[in-house]
């Protein structure tokens, strides 16, 4: 198929530059580099990958972790009070 596409100067200098390199028509470069492209931009593996470390946090100094449950049916009856 034909067509015209506007490019930046820089891209062409180095697709040209590729094409010369290779010994392969500009056409067959520029075809090339966009079916590489798009394989990459589609496959489910380009995405970076997210990772985090776990981190022990550990028990806070002056929490009595024995009265949590008080505390929640505290804060539970306040909020209900508020209604």
């Amino acid at each position: 198929m034909r067509t015209t596409l506007t490019i930046a100067d820089s891209l062409y200098d180095k697709l040209n530059e590729k094409a010369h390199r290779e010994k392969k028509s500009f056409k067959q470069v520029v075809n090339e580099t966009i079916s590489r492209g798009l394989l990459v931009a589609e496959s489910p593996s380009a995405a970076a990958r997210f990772t985090m470390e776990p981190h022990s946090c550990g028990r806070k100094a002056g929490i009595d972790y024995a009265k949590l449950n008080q505390l929640a049916d505290e804060l539970e009856a306040a909020e209900n009070d508020y209604s």
